[in-house]
């Protein structure tokens, strides 16, 4: 049995020999502006998100809208998911005139 995580866009997570359903309940995506925890403390990683309200009128808020707590292997997945994302995100485009 092997502890490789795969993600798809179906309806399920492998991980290892398993297979999970994903359920999706409708969560609200959140808009992040600013990390307003971010921790290690006995292998568990907390982590919070907010967002800024800056409405005419009102003073300027920031908000948490989400609020996580995972292992370190969780987080360590997360970190490696999000430099590749990025990687990719801020690789150049490909001039199609210089490829030749």
């Amino acid at each position: 049995m092997t502890d490789e995580v795969v993600v798809g866009s179906g309806k399920t997570l492998k991980v290892g020999d398993e297979t999970f359903k994903i359920k999706d309940h409708g969560v609200p995506i959140s808009f992040v502006d600013f990390f307003t925890e971010y921790r290690a403390n006995n292998g568990m990683v907390s982590f919070a998100t907010a967002h800024i309200v800056h409405d005419a009128g009102n003073e300027p808020e920031v908000v948490i809208n989400t609020r996580m707590r995972m292992s370190l292997v969780t987080a360590q997945a997360m970190h490696g998911l999000l430099g590749d994302i990025l990687e990719q995100a801020l690789k150049p485009p490909v001039d199609k005139d210089k490829a030749h």
